[in-house]
């Protein structure tokens, strides 16, 4: 398993986006593995601190417990979904095994509108939650 860290310069007319990365070995404690990726990734951008406005961080953690499916290391998951009006007939967690699906199914809101994947807006953001 791995804990994956990337910083990012997102500005307009940015020519090179991506400004350090580092995959650690996940730790048994994943919040030090977590730790290792961010600090390692901050030395290798030498980059003034003060600049950076997000750090994402991603962990294998997760899909692992999935794989696995150990229940003992998930927790109940809400959801809230921007969506267009087709996706409100796929659920979350419609596709999940029924073993993890009711460890994780959490409360799930729908909130209208979003982008698609291309970028198009599919409309506005409503401030309206409905839930399923």
């Amino acid at each position: 398993m791995n804990s994956d860290a990337v910083i990012l310069d997102l500005s307009p007319g940015a020519t090179t986006p991506v400004l350090a990365s580092h995959k650690a070995t996940t730790t048994p404690d994943v919040t030090l593995g977590i730790q290792n990726a961010v600090r390692a990734t901050l030395e290798k951008a030498k980059v003034d601190k003060s600049k950076i406005q997000a750090i994402a961080i991603g962990t294998t953690s997760f899909v692992n417990s999935l794989i696995e499916r150990n229940a003992e290391k998930l927790e109940r998951v809400a959801v809230i979904r921007l969506c267009g009006p087709y996706s409100r007939l796929s659920p979350p967690f419609a596709g999940f095994p029924y073993e993890l699906r009711h460890v994780l199914e959490g409360p799930a809101f729908l909130v209208e509108g979003g982008i698609q994947v291309d970028g198009k807006e599919i409309s506005q953001v409503s401030p309206v939650l409905a839930t399923y």
